[in-house]
C-alpha cells in the first residue's frame, strides 16, 4: 500500500471550481494571466534598461569614460 500525503480541503475545492470552470473563464484566466507576463517583461526589461544606465553613470563618475 502506498501512502501518499492527503490533500487539504481548500485544494480539493479549488480542484472542484477549476473543473467546472467553463472554456471561456479558463480563456480569460489565460489571457489575464498573458497580459499579466508581458506586464513584468516589460517592468524587467526597463528595470535593466536602468540598471545599464545606473552603471554608465557609476564608470563615468570613477573617470572611466574620459
Amino acid at each position: 500500500m502506498i501512502l501518499t500525503k492527503p490533500k487539504s480541503l481548500s485544494m480539493i475545492e479549488q480542484e472542484r471550481i477549476d473543473a467546472d470552470m467553463p472554456i471561456v473563464t479558463l480563456g480569460q484566466e489565460i489571457a489575464k494571466t498573458k497580459i499579466e507576463l508581458s506586464q513584468k517583461d516589460a517592468l524587467f526589461q526597463s528595470l535593466g534598461e536602468e540598471l545599464a544606465i545606473l552603471r554608465l553613470d557609476i564608470i563615468q563618475l570613477k573617470g572611466g569614460g574620459q
